[in-house]
């Protein structure tokens, strides 16, 4: 996975048979962003990858920086997963 494209990285994974939403890590939790409230049911289907190395407990700027583009890349990775698992739109 790179954070360049998550729409490439979207259809490899589909074509592979992996459904998996992507996830950041929380202090207490793991949360799939750009997954909408009638997506739910598929979180708990298909299961969530968090990312290593992500969290709301922030070190430094740095890692706010790369924290970030890991959301922004989830949001339309997991808003686009959500999208083909539901109703079959191609990402």
């Amino acid at each position: 996975m790179t954070l360049d494209d998550p729409l490439r990285d979207l259809r490899s994974h589909i074509s592979a048979g992996i459904y998996r939403f992507i996830g950041v890590n929380g202090l207490v939790a793991c949360y799939p962003h750009g997954v909408s409230p009638y997506q739910i049911d598929l979180v708990k289907k298909y299961g969530v990858r968090c990312i290593a190395g992500t969290s709301d407990g922030l070190e430094n700027e740095e890692h706010a920086t790369m924290v970030r583009a890991v959301i922004k890349y989830a949001s339309t990775y997991n808003s686009k997963l959500g999208s083909f698992l539901r109703r079959g739109d191609a990402p």
